[in-house]
């Protein structure tokens, strides 16, 4: 009774670490940006999961195993099992509450909703299949860096982007824009045609990003 109690505490407590580990790296939560009170719900919806896993595949196999051996295959049966099913379900899960939260919060007129781990950051430079430009000042609007979007962090503690040069449709090269002059830039109406610009300003750490995406119906 004693190794029941244990058995079934450690695994449906330890395999809610590989419902975390799964989902973050399938991006469908953050482990380090998420609020406790989100990741403790999560972690409760999942140990359900969990523990009907657990408990489906002992009484599955109580008829043909028995003692330790029973619980040693049912733990590992519910490891496996929970592995599987979160990689299979985390992303439409994910989906399906995007789509129902969104919908009712259309009907309402209200804020856009956006059930996703994406930071103002990542919304804002997270664009797939298409050329970002950026341009980082301080807020002294000094120069920090500019060139093809690489890559970017998406740990808000750690702020920083990876960029690649670039040059002017022209051909030329040329150093970093003022930010002035960058300003004056992508507000003219021919830069607007052909590019969506965007600007994230970052309080905490001091920096302020200028994009541009060139529009693919430009």
């Amino acid at each position: 009774m004693l190794n029941d109690i244990i058995a079934t505490l450690l695994t449906v407590g330890g395999v809610g670490f590989v419902n975390f580990m799964v989902t973050e790296q399938l991006g469908t939560v953050n482990l380090y940006k998420d609020s406790n009170q989100a990741r403790l719900g999560y972690s409760l919806i999942w140990s359900i999961v969990d523990f009907s896993i657990y408990l489906l595949a002992k009484n599955l196999l109580s008829s043909y195993l028995q003692g330790d051996m029973l619980l040693i295959v049912v733990m590992l049966i519910t490891l496996v099992g929970a592995w599987l099913l979160t990689y299979l379900l985390a992303w439409p899960l994910h989906d399906l509450l995007f789509t129902l939260y969104s919908k009712k919060a259309a009907q309402h007129k209200s804020k856009d909703f956006l059930i996703d781990n994406q930071s103002v950051l990542e919304s804002t430079l997270g664009i797939e299949d298409k050329e970002t430009t950026v341009y980082v000042y301080d807020f002294e609007h000094n120069p920090l860096g500019y060139g093809i979007l690489s890559e970017y962090s998406t740990d808000e503690n750690n702020s920083c982007i990876r960029v690649d040069p670039f040059r002017d449709p022209d051909g030329e090269t040329h150093l970093q824009y003022s930010y002035d002059d960058l300003m004056l830039k992508i507000q003219s109406e021919t830069y607007q045609e052909k590019y969506d610009t965007r600007q994230f300003i970052d309080f905490k750490h001091r920096f302020i990003i200028i994009v541009a995406i060139e529009d693919s119906e430009s």
